[in-house]
């Protein structure tokens, strides 16, 4: 996928980022869909933070991190129901690489990309 990342001088952007604030166009960002009856379970397989007190209807940033602990991520996650999650990504295949953690998690999840706007 492509995304505009470059709006004049990277030096610039990254103060105005730290200092003040930025525009960023999310257009392009993508949802990963979590569901089936291990959904939450599976879920906190794919990162660090604690998602055991996350309220259905809650949001949270979180980091999707690799087994070494290398940061692949940084979405927000949205839990809609129970067994029901999306991470909303910018720019990265987090889908197949999710997928791939299920298919040798034995829990049974589906991983899907829905076709819905960004969050």
């Amino acid at each position: 996928m492509y995304i505009p990342r470059d709006f004049g001088d990277p030096e610039q952007n990254f103060w105005t980022l730290v200092n003040e604030a930025i525009l960023c166009y999310v257009a392009v960002e993508r949802q990963v869909e979590i569901t089936g009856p291990y959904a939450a379970k599976f879920t906190q397989l794919l990162t660090c933070r604690d998602l055991s007190k996350m309220a259905v209807g809650q949001c949270k940033y979180i980091l999707i991190t690799n087994a070494d602990g290398g940061i692949l991520n940084d979405p927000i996650l949205l839990r809609l129901a129970e067994n029901h999650s999306w991470i909303s990504l910018a720019d990265s295949d987090i889908l197949l690489w999710a997928q791939g953690i299920a298919i040798n998690s034995g829990l049974d999840v589906q991983i899907t990309e829905p076709d819905v706007s960004p969050l």
